[in-house]
């Protein structure tokens, strides 16, 4: 998450490591949730794609309110068939930051 008020600009992404950087999974899929400090979504963005060893979610976010705002990603995918466990799932999150004028 970077910020210069009043835009948040905000990602979150998910990639092959293993067996080599770009080794191609049959699906991957990531969401990138921006939270504020009162527990409230103020934006999501999604992105998915077939035969891809990276997606990446993002966007930008004009607020007129200042507080504390939190990025969260939620990424999931498929393995190639007969690999056990057939694929993976799990979240990521930023620190807390502060965003005003």
């Amino acid at each position: 998450m970077d910020a210069e008020w009043p835009d948040i600009d905000f990602s979150s992404s998910t990639r092959v490591l293993l067996p080599h950087p770009y080794y191609k999974l049959p699906y991957m899929a990531v969401f990138s949730n921006l939270w504020y400090e009162d527990e409230t979504l103020k934006d999501i963005d999604f992105d998915d794609g077939s035969n891809v060893y990276k997606v990446e979610a993002s966007g930008t976010y004009s607020t007129d309110t200042a507080g504390d705002y939190q990025v969260i990603g939620v990424e999931s995918g498929l393995f190639p068939p007969g690999t056990i466990p057939p694929g993976y799932a799990g979240t990521t999150d930023t620190d807390w930051s502060h965003v005003g004028p």
